[in-house]
């Protein structure tokens, strides 16, 4: 055969797997990563970086790095709004009775996300735009947008090649820049959260040749839908599952089930499903009103846990320009 062994792999999953994009474990930490509706939901500027490393000791497993910024515009927001303001001071985790729906305002973001596979590495670039609604004192609605472009790259001097000229990878680009977009809504109150978003909407062919015939591989449209509630344990303890739903087609749909304890504003546990492929456990912490960290780890349930360690997953999250001094998340989980 003349087809690289390796390459025929990469784009038969671009055609036939969900996993076109980086899964994440600590998603509800940073849903902005999959909706761009969630951008400038908080009254901070909400930085975060992350690092994933999947199926642990497989050669040329996935690895994922991600920074993300999220920031609020409106002063009326960010600067004026007292209610808020004493809520949190009151009680951080917001209860019903405390909770005060976020003031009209738009947000800005940016993210930079690299994926490799192998020899096979994308690199997103992206920006997004929200504008989140006040519908009444206990509920929000936003909507958003985000568009940018994915870097595709094939470092072909690291492939052992049966053909130094096989036609699946010559005369073509093995570089390239395609554009991307995505689109989302998210409805949110004291107690639940609800959204719906859509990332790689301008569908492109990826080829590594200028034959036709090898042109085996595109991108397809991802969906995501997601909810979660929380349920006051008592004054201290928050428990807080969720749920993400992915079609995809022609498979059958996959999801993730979460629970997340979450005890005040310092410290939470958690554990989550990922359907035929992964349990996990993760933890983290708060530090004052500046920094979150989080770790995870999936324990493989798939074939591939006869030869893989499982996955590990990091995240850190800086509070800036935090007004309120907000020791955790307001408006997110």
């Amino acid at each position: 055969m003349k087809k690289v062994l390796i390459l025929f792999f990469l784009l038969s999953a671009w055609r036939l797997s969900a996993q076109q994009l980086p899964q994440y474990t600590q998603y509800t930490f940073n849903e902005g990563l999959i909706n761009p509706a969630v951008t400038g939901i908080e009254s901070y500027w909400d930085v975060k970086t992350g690092y994933r490393s999947q199926w642990s000791g497989l050669q040329g497993a996935p690895t994922t790095a991600y920074v993300t910024l999220s920031v609020p515009l409106n002063k009326n927001f960010t600067l004026n709004d007292y209610t808020q303001m004493l809520t949190n001071s009151q009680n951080p985790m917001g209860r019903p009775d405390d909770y005060s729906a976020s003031a009209s305002h738009s947000g800005l973001g940016f993210s930079v996300v690299s994926d490799k596979t192998g020899e096979f590495k994308q690199t997103h670039i992206d920006a997004s735009y929200a504008y989140h609604i006040r519908v009444t004192n206990k509920f929000n609605f936003a909507a958003g947008a985000s568009f940018g472009i994915n870097n595709i790259n094939l470092n072909i001097s690291q492939l052992v090649l049966v053909n130094p000229l096989d036609p699946a990878i010559s005369q073509g680009s093995n570089n390239q820049y395609i554009p991307e977009a995505g689109l989302g809504v998210w409805a949110y109150g004291p107690s639940f959260f609800i959204g719906a978003s859509a990332q790689q909407l301008i569908p492109r062919t990826i080829s590594f040749t200028g034959n036709p015939v090898y042109n085996q591989g595109a991108t397809y449209a991802q969906y995501f839908f997601t909810a979660g509630v929380k349920i006051y344990m008592d004054d201290d303890v928050t428990l807080l599952p969720s749920m993400m739903i992915k079609p995809k087609d022609p498979d059958p749909l996959t999801y993730d089930a979460n629970v997340k304890m979450a005890f005040r504003d310092n410290f939470w546990i958690g554990g989550a499903y990922r359907k035929s492929d992964a349990i996990s456990g993760s933890f983290g912490f708060n530090i004052g009103s500046f920094l979150t960290v989080g770790y995870a780890y999936d324990h493989t349930t798939s074939d591939l846990s006869t030869v893989t360690n499982g996955t590990h997953e990091i995240m850190i999250g800086l509070f800036l320009n935090n007004n309120y001094n907000t020791t955790s998340p307001r408006h997110t989980w």
